[in-house]
């Protein structure tokens, strides 16, 4: 099961004359039942929430925003040659999408010692572990003018949580 924790980390390109990408994403959580000897576990498919908060730098603006994790990538149009009842190019650009990762494309994560049904080696019911900067996302934005094409980029790191559940003390037969 997976749930999603909010967690907000920004990252952004700063100068007077730059293109400005803002982001953020929420940790990914995941489930775990405890496992006696687990020393890794193999991710299941994570979703990552995103905002997006992007600003082209002089007479350019903002054609298309790309975000990318392992070999996950997303492309966004964010002109407005789509939507006719748009005169002006929104500058901001203000960007929320969900991205979702197979965890085919995760490499496992080490937990050696935790959640393994052991109280004392931190496997309570509910606690958890957040690993941070266990991935990351690569998001670009492509500016555009009259007379010219540039794209900036942007890291954002990105964190799962880890929740240890206990398994159900009843058994099927139970009354």
């Amino acid at each position: 099961m997976t749930y999603i924790v909010p967690l907000l980390v920004a990252s952004a390109a700063h100068g007077e004359n730059e293109h400005q990408i803002t982001s953020a994403a929420d940790a990914a959580a995941v489930e775990l039942a405890p496992l006696s000897d687990r020393r890794s576990v193999s991710l299941p498919e994570l979703e990552f929430p995103f905002r997006i908060n992007a600003n082209c730098a002089g007479d350019e603006f903002a054609t298309s925003i790309s975000i990318s994790i392992a070999d996950t990538v997303t492309s966004h149009d964010v002109s407005t040659e789509n939507d006719p009842a748009l005169e002006q190019p929104a500058d901001p650009v203000l960007l929320e999408t969900i991205l979702k990762v197979p965890g085919q494309q995760l490499a496992p994560v080490m937990i050696e010692g935790f959640c393994t049904g052991d109280k004392a080696q931190g496997s309570e019911d509910g606690q958890s572990l957040l690993i941070r900067d266990a991935i990351a996302a690569n998001i670009s934005l492509r500016c555009s003018s009259d007379v010219s094409q540039s794209i900036s980029y942007a890291r954002l790191p990105l964190e799962i949580k880890l929740v240890c559940r206990q398994p159900d003390t009843e058994s099927p037969d139970s009354p």
